[in-house]
């Protein structure tokens, strides 16, 4: 039990291991630009912010080792195994949470780089379709839903890929927003059958 108590807080610190602000790593493999001193952060909470974002590198084996972690086996009755299994329980919550503000974060750079990407598409549909209009083979005024279509007609890949990437990370968010609760919900249990073990 010690040992895989060792392990687990092993992992969890090898997950929270970010490179130093000063170099030039990406910090959770996100590109990291500078911006005015306007816009910076503290460097006290910089540098809060680098370690709750997980490296690439430990993202997979993390979330890997959380997914397998929920299975407590059969020595779920023991007090010894239970008050362990609570401390690591509760050290695997934080986890959690910390890939899924690494999750969001990934998705939210994606929201805005992705919209930028869309502004481009957007314009070039409604550029081709004000050409339309101008050589009268268009009568009726351009609508949202135009020039959605006409994205979807003249960059149908990128149009797709753009879509599709929005729609991965949302379900990423909720999949690891879901495990947040069942290691939040695991705390609870456990601290539940503690307190019925100690009567």
């Amino acid at each position: 039990m010690a040992r895989r108590r060792v392990q687990e807080e092993t992992e969890i610190r090898a997950a929270e291991t970010v490179p130093a602000p000063e170099e030039s790593k990406p910090a959770g493999g996100f590109k990291v630009t500078r911006v005015n001193s306007a816009g910076a952060l503290k460097p006290e909470l910089e540098a809060m912010v680098t370690r709750i974002i997980v490296p690439t590198e430990n993202i997979l084996p993390l979330y890997e080792r959380l997914e397998s972690a929920l299975h407590l086996g059969e020595n779920r009755t023991e007090y010894g195994f239970l008050l362990e299994a609570l401390d690591s329980a509760e050290l695997n919550a934080r986890a959690a949470h910390k890939l899924l503000t690494t999750a969001q974060i990934n998705r939210r750079e994606w929201e805005i780089e992705s919209e930028a990407t869309m502004a481009s598409l957007r314009a070039e549909a409604t550029k081709s379709m004000q050409a339309e209009k101008d050589a009268g083979t268009r009568s009726k005024a351009i609508t949202e839903g135009d020039i959605a279509a006409k994205c979807a007609e003249l960059f149908p890949d990128e149009w797709r890929a753009q879509l599709m990437r929005g729609e991965r990370l949302k379900r990423l968010v909720d999949s690891i927003e879901n495990l947040v609760e069942v290691w939040n919900s695991r705390c609870r249990s456990l601290q539940t059958m503690l307190g019925k073990h100690r009567v």
